[in-house]
């Protein structure tokens, strides 16, 4: 993806689109970065600010989230994974758990996580046009 602000043109890329969302964390976490440090003024609804950079604090987190992929929930089982592929008499496969087999998801921590991921995408959504200085 190109973009020049200067120039008010973005040049995309199919590629870019396969997973959009991947394409777009990256500019919009480090802008949001930026953003939160430079800015001097908050939204008027807010109490002060101080509130604002909460805000900022909580949309950061879940890009940071998104770009570490530790919203993928296959990076949240812990464990070893012990699985045998074994022919079953009617000549098809199965995949059966091997005796080491201690792998399990951390469904708990994990729904914790994303509801705090997306807290700061709602918040982001929220606050969008806000996004000003």
């Amino acid at each position: 993806m190109k973009v020049s602000t200067k120039e008010g043109q973005v040049e995309v890329e199919p590629g870019d689109t396969w997973s959009l969302y991947l394409t777009l964390t990256p500019i919009l976490l480090e802008s949001l970065k930026v953003f939160q440090a430079t800015t001097r003024s908050y939204p008027s609804e807010l109490e002060n600010e101080e509130e604002w950079k909460e805000i900022l604090d909580k949309m950061i987190f879940s890009f940071e989230a998104i770009q570490e992929k530790k919203h993928d929930p296959f990076e949240w089982y812990e464990g070893e994974v012990d699985i045998q592929i074994k022919k079953r008499p009617d000549g098809w496969f199965e995949s059966v758990k091997g005796p080491n087999h201690t792998s399990r998801f951390l469904e708990e921590e994990y729904d914790s996580f994303m509801e705090k991921v997306r807290e700061g995408l709602n918040l982001f959504s929220q606050y969008y046009l806000e996004l000003w200085d």
